[in-house]
């Protein structure tokens, strides 16, 4: 009996110390993963605004996604360029930047690229996309594209101020929309009545400043409790941003904003709820990108089955052929990490993001 219980014992003792070397090899593995994700986290802090570096994370896990306010936790952003008389999505790509202030010109390039230039194709994407540099680049290349400016209070594009007993019954606070900006003798115009002249002028801005408010009958709700005198600041490229905003206001503008929202976001709806495609099932952004692939292959094979079942598809293989009135939108979705699985023919833009389980 005791020899029995010695060699259970010598046994006991072998799997404890097998159990540690494994934990031990695990803690090891941990601690070089932790070591490599500081180096990865320090270089993308680089890249990262200078007041969001201190809380700016990595995830240990899946460390090419990014924390996203839509998702619970990292996940990765989902852009689409759809064909607005068909639903087939002729563009898509996986990023890992928060926001899309910067994505138009990537995916226009993309589009171009996939369903060949064409002068005539329009571009529709929502407020998401916004942004100087987007405008900037759609002015260069010349390109038919309507941007929804998310801050229209923020343009002044008015011929006339906002009258004073309008904002004093509002009992709002005065935006600048309410001034008006005289291009010529490069001056803004305040609902008082003052001017307000450039103060000083940076690389990137312009600061203009009004001559006096003490006595100004709104000044309680133009100033802040520490100003005395009004401060606008104009982007040097602000022009862009107010052209853009007087093409939003015409009808055809109008028309084609409408229409972005009915043809890409239904595509989302398709792929997320039809489908069942919300989460990704793999890791790393280049295998994302491929299982985004297929859920948009899905997509585009159930419409274009659809198109063979109602003799349309022929028509539009023409369509597409002649490159006549192409309409392209664009949207984005924010996809979370799950470790699951392109009308007018505007190519309308569109996003969404998806996070990963």
């Amino acid at each position: 009996m005791e020899r029995c219980a010695f060699v259970e014992q010598v046994a006991s003792d072998e799997m404890d110390l097998e159990t540690l070397k494994q934990e031990k090899q695990r803690l090891q593995n941990l601690e070089k993963k932790l070591i490599e994700r500081k180096k990865q986290l320090q270089e993308r802090q680089r890249s990262v605004k200078a007041e969001y570096r201190k809380n700016h994370r990595i995830n240990i896990v899946e460390p090419e996604a990014r924390s996203m306010k839509q998702v619970d936790g990292p996940g990765y952003n989902a852009q689409l360029a759809v064909d607005t008389h068909s639903n087939i999505i002729v563009t898509n790509e996986v990023n890992d930047q928060p926001h899309d202030r910067y994505q138009f010109s990537n995916i226009h390039q993309k589009t171009e690229e996939n369903i060949s230039p064409d002068s005539k194709r329009a571009y529709t994407a929502d407020a998401g996309y916004h942004s100087l540099d987007q405008l900037e680049y759609i002015e260069d290349n010349n390109i038919n594209g309507l941007i929804a400016d998310q801050k229209p209070h923020h343009r002044s594009t008015n011929t006339k101020v906002t009258s004073i007993e309008t904002i004093k019954e509002e009992k709002r606070k005065v935006e600048r929309k309410d001034f008006v900006y005289h291009e010529k003798e490069d001056y803004y115009e305040c609902p008082a009545g003052d001017k307000l002249y450039p103060k000083s002028r940076r690389k990137q801005y312009t600061t203009y400043r009004a001559r006096a408010c003490g006595d100004c009958p709104i000044a309680i709700y133009c100033l802040s409790k520490k100003s005395k005198r009004k401060l606008v600041y104009r982007d040097h490229r602000e022009k862009l941003a107010e052209n853009m905003l007087n093409r939003l206001k015409s009808a055809q503008a109008k028309q084609r904003m409408k229409m972005r929202a009915t043809s890409v976001e239904p595509v989302f709806g398709n792929i997320k709820q039809n489908l069942g495609f919300r989460r990704f099932k793999l890791r790393d952004l280049l295998q994302v990108q491929g299982e985004f692939n297929l859920m948009c292959i899905a997509h585009n094979l159930n419409v274009m089955f659809k198109l063979v079942e109602n003799r349309r598809l022929a028509a539009f293989i023409y369509t597409i052929q002649s490159k006549i009135d192409q309409y392209i939108a664009i949207s984005k979705t924010i996809a979370a990490i799950y470790l699951k699985y392109w009308r007018e023919i505007n190519i309308f833009v569109a996003r969404r993001k998806y996070a990963f389980i």
